[in-house]
């Protein structure tokens, strides 16, 4: 056995400075749909290709169908993007994770191993831990500087005194304050507008985006956030809401959902919230550039259309 070696290729990731162009592959809900992620991941490969890119993965949640089963994650998430790319390899994971993504009801005997490790419970005897006693958990939400932006991500399914501190003890710091671009990551978006009409209004769901909206967005508005990410929604929306009452002021916060990543299509409306510029309802991926003070967004269809893109500069 003294014998036997191993050994894997070694890669590299380059952090890009403030100057450089930094690229965000963004995408969300490719649940239990791995052949149509596939199909998403062959058409950003197909765009990057010339580019060398992307820099970092951006995933807005729903990556796997049942969290608890390891072999949905490999089949689901890791072997698409290892077949298709191998982006894993390059481009850093910044997850916010979704409802099909961890389960609040965990017991002592229902691990989740993967969210747990992602989330910084490394030891052993951490590993599988039951819930804390408000119902949330330890660690899902963070931050990251992208180039020169600040991302927040937060956990829409477990809202939680202690996440609420985190966002604005974060919203108020200079690390978010001084960034050229301002970024959230929730997998729930405040603002739905498409769902399983029997599920939203038969079933309770047309509440679970009411504490992003309700006790999360005042804030992001408040502390000037630029760019809202979510999934959930499987479509494509973009809205950009001034937040003066001049029309030709710059200053606005844009909301993007970007569900269609694989899952079935939600295609019924079930709200009108008067506020989006672009609805898509078909499988997409969105590219996310961030360049020192010029923040570019571009959505594609699966076949490679552009659907939206819109340009922020300061």
């Amino acid at each position: 056995i003294n014998d036997y070696r191993f050994s894997t290729k070694q890669y590299t990731i380059r952090r890009r400075s403030n100057f450089e162009r930094s690229r965000v592959l963004v995408l969300a809900d490719n649940q239990n749909e791995s052949t149509r992620f596939r199909r998403v991941l062959a058409r950003a490969q197909h765009y990057y290709r010339a580019s060398n890119g992307p820099d970092f993965i951006l995933h807005a949640g729903d990556a796997v169908q049942t969290a608890r089963k390891l072999g949905d994650w490999q089949s689901q998430l890791f072997s698409p993007l290892e077949d298709v790319g191998g982006y894993q390899h390059h481009a850093p994971l910044v997850f916010a994770p979704g409802n099909h993504d961890h389960d609040k009801r965990r017991t002592q005997n229902n691990y989740n191993f993967y969210m747990d490790m992602y989330h910084g419970l490394n030891k052993t005897d951490e590993l599988g831990r039951p819930a804390v006693t408000n119902g949330s958990y330890h660690r899902f939400h963070h931050s990251i500087s992208i180039g020169s932006a600040r991302v927040i991500v937060l956990d829409a399914e477990c809202p939680s005194e202690e996440q609420s501190a985190f966002l604005l003890h974060e919203l108020q710091s200079d690390a978010f304050q001084k960034a050229h671009f301002r970024i959230i990551a929730v997998h729930v978006p405040p603002y739905i507008e498409y769902w399983d009409p029997y599920a939203w209004n038969d079933k309770g769901e047309k509440y679970w985006d009411k504490h992003v909206r309700l006790e999360y967005d005042p804030l992001f508005r408040k502390y000037r956030v630029d760019l809202v990410i979510s999934g959930h929604q499987h479509n494509y929306q973009r809205a950009t809401v001034h937040r003066s009452t001049d029309p030709g002021s710059a200053d606005a916060i844009t909301y993007a959902i970007v569900g269609g990543a694989g899952g079935d299509l939600d295609l019924k409306q079930v709200e009108d919230w008067h506020m989006y510029n672009v609805t898509y309802l078909g499988h997409h991926f969105a590219t996310l550039d961030i360049e020192d003070r010029r923040l570019s967004w571009t959505v594609r269809s699966i076949t490679g259309s552009v659907v939206d893109k819109f340009l922020i500069e300061v």
